[in-house]
């Protein structure tokens, strides 16, 4: 149960002096587990989210020193390309975070991607290297895994210790990280015997060239015609459709939270975390459970449309960005129970007897430093609001 709040003010769109181009190439969004990151069209790295350092909560700059041409998300850790090739990869997770290049070989990837612990490397040939990372999340390139020799990779997509792959041939596969030092991986399963699967995304979704889906609550998009930027895959699918509407068909009942577990007064560091669903695998088909398909928002000018399972993105032809589904950009909110749970802390504290005699505030910091964490619920919202508006550039 979550505390009852008043609707919040949301935070005014940021302003960005510049034009978009009506289509991905110009700008693109990498959501990941706890916010996303954007490449603007000058090739700028932003970032929104955790880790911002803004009072406003909006959008910032990450890195404006390098040409970016894609992001990956690895459980929680940003990995970043660019358009040279040269992979970076985050430090810091917990303070001012930064990329630093990725140690080893300099490889022109063609997909980087991984799970805890773990990062999987697609080259160009079409072969993938597999390597570990420390509990800091830095990568230890010096041994390598290779994954499956026996044939070649179109797209390959990782999560926690699971994969999913497209072979060059265009069949869809599924394997599991089984250990680590050494780094070892199951041998892949076929999932479908059709050969006109395009990609995959977070470790547990896959499209097809006609709009087949695996992974997910529907079996397949509206259009026949799967483009990517037309449409986002996750627990809650969504479509723009050939008259620029937005659509979207998923899980039905109340939404899963997004938990952001914060330390007890006095601490001064605190850590993030998102809630995720467990893959759904392919059992499930088109409107089962009464699902039907519902439309986002009044406009019919939508562009393209990004998204993972809990928070969506996406672009219209004014160069307005919409964000939906949980809401970085707002305060999160204490659930009652925390609530309550503090309070009697509070109380409790007043009474709780020195430790050992050494003092009242001493026994007050021995009973704080055994206390779990507050937990806090990042809002939602149904409807799209604008993120991020593009200003036109006079001619």
């Amino acid at each position: 149960m979550v505390w009852q709040w008043n609707s919040p003010t949301l935070p005014a769109s940021l302003l960005l002096p510049m034009s978009v181009a009506k289509s991905n190439a110009a700008f693109a969004v990498y959501p990941g587990s706890d916010g996303a990151m954007f490449i603007l069209p000058d090739g700028a790295l932003w970032r929104w989210g955790a880790g911002v350092t803004n009072l406003d909560l909006l959008p910032e700059v990450f890195d404006d020193q390098h040409h970016w041409s894609k992001v990956f998300n690895r459980t929680g850790q940003w990995l970043a390309q660019e358009i040279n090739g040269n992979a970076w990869e985050e430090m810091n997770r917990w303070g001012p975070s930064k990329l630093v290049p990725l140690p080893g070989p300099n490889q022109d990837w063609a997909d980087l991607t991984g799970g805890v612990m773990y990062t999987l490397g697609l080259q160009r040939d079409g072969t993938i290297l597999g390597w570990e990372s420390n509990n800091r999340g830095a990568s230890q390139t010096n041994a390598f895994t290779e994954v499956e020799t026996n044939f070649l990779w179109r797209a390959i997509s990782a999560d926690g210790p699971s994969c999913i792959g497209v072979s060059s041939d265009g069949r869809l596969w599924t394997w599991q990280r089984n250990g680590f030092s050494p780094l070892t991986f199951s041998q892949p399963t076929q999932e479908s015997t059709n050969t006109n699967w395009l990609g995959v995304a977070e470790g547990q979704y896959a499209w097809s060239s006609s709009g087949e889906l695996w992974g997910t609550t529907v079996a397949r998009l509206d259009s026949s015609n799967a483009i990517n930027g037309r449409f986002a895959v996750g627990s809650v699918v969504h479509e723009i459709r050939a008259d620029g509407t937005l659509w979207a068909i998923g899980v039905s009942g109340p939404r899963r939270p997004m938990f952001r577990p914060l330390m007890r007064r006095g601490s001064s560091s605190f850590s993030v975390s998102g809630y995720r669903s467990a893959p759904m695998g392919n059992g499930l088909t088109t409107n089962s459970g009464n699902l039907q398909w519902r439309r986002i928002g009044e406009r019919s000018d939508w562009v393209s449309i990004w998204g993972s399972d809990e928070t969506y993105f996406g672009l219209t032809s004014d160069g307005t960005v919409w964000v939906w589904g949980t809401d970085w950009g707002q305060k999160p909110i204490e659930t009652l129970k925390d609530k309550l749970a503090d309070l009697w802390e509070e109380i409790r504290d007043r009474f709780q007897p020195a430790a050992g005699g050494a003092g009242p505030l001493a026994g007050r910091a021995a009973v704080m430093a055994g206390r779990p964490a507050v937990t806090v619920t990042q809002p939602s919202l149904d409807e799209p609001r604008p993120l991020m508006r593009f200003k036109p550039t006079s001619k």
